[in-house]
């Protein structure tokens, strides 16, 4: 796909599983319910992996947008990649009631990820052509 671009992508979202699945599980354990838990920790993971991915993923890029105009339309895109996960995280849950909460939300993160680096790639932190190269 891109290389190192995407192998960061990948290091990033890894640690935003992290950060999904602990605040999941931190809400839990606060008697927050399941199914308000889960958008909850897919939103800060979505925030989390914006910072990272601004400052070390996509840093080498000169990109357009302001710091807070990317923010937004980083998180326009993971509304997809919520859309996909909590889709999945309630249909397992449904389906498998006595399944792990924790892999119901697990298995709705790996279908976005792709979408997600292909959206936030053209669109989020887009190259700006260097008009002085031309």
């Amino acid at each position: 796909m891109h290389g190192p671009t995407f192998l960061k992508f990948l290091l990033v979202g890894g640690s935003g599983v992290v950060v999904n699945l602990g605040a999941f599980s931190v809400l839990i354990a606060l008697g927050l319910n399941k199914f308000v838990a889960s958008p909850v920790a897919i939103e800060l993971s979505i925030v989390w992996n914006f910072l990272l991915n601004n400052a070390w993923t996509f840093r080498d890029r000169r990109t357009a947008g302001r710091f807070h105009v990317k923010g937004l339309k980083f998180n326009a895109v993971s509304l997809v990649a919520l859309a996909v996960s909590y889709t999945t995280f309630v249909a397992l849950s449904f389906r498998f009631p006595s399944f792990p909460a924790q892999l119901s939300q697990l298995a709705g993160i790996v279908p976005a990820t792709l979408a997600n680096y292909a959206l936030n790639t053209i669109w989020t932190f887009k190259r700006v052509k260097d008009e002085r190269r031309v």
